[in-house]
């Protein structure tokens, strides 16, 4: 059985001078005279795709995904605490433990050079550049509109990773005993993260492995 790939990080020093003194610092860079704000700077530009460049994923079959190492000793727990999001129709839910926050949409600036249409820029959160991506892109669901109604800041031991949602529902526990396991097993990226479905409230629910999510948003940055 082939084994989750491991995502490694290289460490790349990024002078975040915005923080100091651009934008969100004491606004002394000469700079923001010609830019007016630190997204349409050059050095800013630059920092982002430095930023996706530190990510990078080795195959193994000794290991599966890094994250699965902090989270491993929960995976017996019954129930859970879940974040329920809708993406077009399709309901999911991850475990919570891998929310950081959720915002209101942010302003995504492109990333030069990028060869992967999931990913679709970096997002400034709280002052640190974050990669952003699209989960519709990834499980291949069209989208219908542009609008964006909330974005996930999810959790990950090498920085976080911003995805942008429909609605979402609410974050809630889950008793995973009364899901049924028979999920899709295809060759999709919605197949290979989908482990259970069940019906909760009203809604039919999607549950995701969000280590192996994780994983394949990371090589969506290579």
């Amino acid at each position: 059985m082939n084994q989750a790939p491991v995502i490694q990080t290289q460490q790349i020093e990024i002078d975040a001078c915005w923080k100091t003194k651009g934008i969100y610092g004491d606004r002394s860079c000469p700079k923001l005279v010609l830019h007016t704000h630190c997204r349409n700077c050059e050095v800013y530009t630059e920092a982002a795709s430095r930023l996706r460049d530190q990510f990078y994923v080795q195959d193994t079959d000794e290991q599966s995904s890094i994250v699965s190492r902090n989270t491993r000793h929960t995976a017996k727990q019954q129930t859970q605490r879940h974040i329920i999001f809708r993406l077009e129709q399709q309901w999911f839910a991850i475990p919570s433990r891998y929310l950081t926050e959720v915002t209101l949409p942010l302003v995504v600036r492109a990333v030069p050079n990028r060869h992967s249409k999931v990913l679709l820029g970096v997002c400034n959160v709280r002052g640190q550049l974050v990669p952003c991506l699209s989960l519709h892109r990834l499980f291949s669901i069209a989208e219908s509109s542009t609008a964006t109604a909330r974005m996930l800041v999810l959790s990950h031991p090498s920085g976080a990773l911003v995805v942008s949602v429909d609605q979402i529902l609410e974050i809630t526990p889950l008793d995973h005993s009364v899901w049924n396991n028979n999920a899709m097993n295809s060759g999709t990226a919605l197949g290979q993260v989908s482990v259970a479905v069940a019906q909760h409230k009203a809604y039919n629910l999607t549950l995701l492995n969000a280590e192996t999510l994780l994983s394949l948003m990371l090589k969506e940055l290579q």
